[in-house]
């Protein structure tokens, strides 16, 4: 069975997933992956989590990867566990050497963290491909992996390096590898203007807010009007100053305290803050704090306690 297959990675700080266009036969198929929460919930994305064990070796990626991680959180000390670590490649010294740290503040080789990522979606991937195909023989295969607009060079070699130990192309099939900016493969899945519209492609990502300018031309070419651009200001740093109010409100190391003894509770407490920042501000939406933050207050007012009968001695 002849067929070419074009799958396209996007490599997110928060989430991350592929969709794949298969032609069998001169017969299209388009599709989105799609992940599966413990809750059942269906979605077409997965978190950038990456888990590995005491000796550095790859255990799972995604929901998989956070579950076991929150089921072993009291022997952390034994696995790395890294999220959100995507943006630590930018404005860095980008070396062979670089060094990322996970949720412990420890360190492994970033290159060996990435190419493990890819390397599980490159294999889930080609087994999804497979099923649909029924282990068709695909002799054309090009990847896309997507990068923010504000990364530079080194940054976006850094990625392609990690595609190749990921096994997603060799150096003699490096052509097969597309590095696109992330406003710019938005602009492409788009719908297209009519000729001579010219207009702004915004892509608000976890890690980084990116944009760039395009006018149609004649026949639906694009012409880029401004540069693609933009800045480190995606969702994940609007979480970490939520964390950090968390932190100021419940004082005296409550929160990291939560944080850390209940990891699970922790991040479905911000996965609902997430979920209400991200809400229609014409509908009105309640964030249950009390429900969520349940441990936390319990904690809270047995210290207040404990440090009035403290000062009344």
């Amino acid at each position: 069975m002849k067929s070419s297959c074009i799958v396209a990675i996007d490599f997110g700080t928060a989430y991350s997933g592929y969709a794949y266009s298969l032609t069998l036969n001169e017969s299209e198929v388009l599709q989105v992956k799609r992940w599966e929460q413990k809750s059942g919930a269906d979605t077409p994305k997965t978190p950038t989590c990456v888990l590995f064990d005491e000796d550095q070796s790859f255990v799972e990626f995604g929901y998989k990867a956070r579950d076991r991680y929150y089921h072993i959180c009291h022997n952390s000390k034994d696995f790395y566990y890294f999220k959100d670590f995507k943006m630590q490649l930018y404005n860095k010294r980008i070396t062979e050497d670089l060094q990322l740290l996970d949720v412990n503040l420890r360190p492994m080789n970033a290159l060996k963290v990435f190419s493990a990522a890819l390397r599980f979606l490159k294999k889930d991937a080609l087994d999804t491909i497979n099923k649909e195909t029924q282990d068709a023989d695909l002799t054309q295969l090009t990847w896309v992996l997507t990068v923010p607009a504000i990364w530079n060079n080194p940054a976006r070699q850094f990625m392609r390096e990690a595609a190749v130990q990921a096994g997603l192309v060799t150096e003699a099939t490096a052509h097969k590898l597309v590095i696109a900016l992330e406003p710019e493969a938005a602009d492409s899945s788009g719908h297209r203007p009519e000729h001579g519209t010219q207009y702004v492609v915004v892509n608000c990502g976890g890690g980084t807010i990116d944009m760039t300018v395009h006018e149609v031309l004649e026949g639906g070419a694009l012409k880029e009007l401004h540069k693609a651009s933009g800045s480190d200001g995606g969702g994940v740093k609007v979480d970490r100053q939520f964390r950090e109010c968390m932190r100021r409100f419940f004082c005296d190391g409550l929160w990291d305290d939560y944080e850390r003894h209940h990891p699970k509770e922790a991040q479905t407490f911000t996965d609902d803050f997430i979920c209400f920042r991200q809400a229609d501000l014409s509908r009105e939406r309640k964030l249950d704090f009390y429900r969520n933050s349940n441990i936390c207050w319990k904690k809270r007012r047995n210290r207040i306690k404990f440090c009035s009968v403290r000062w009344k001695v």
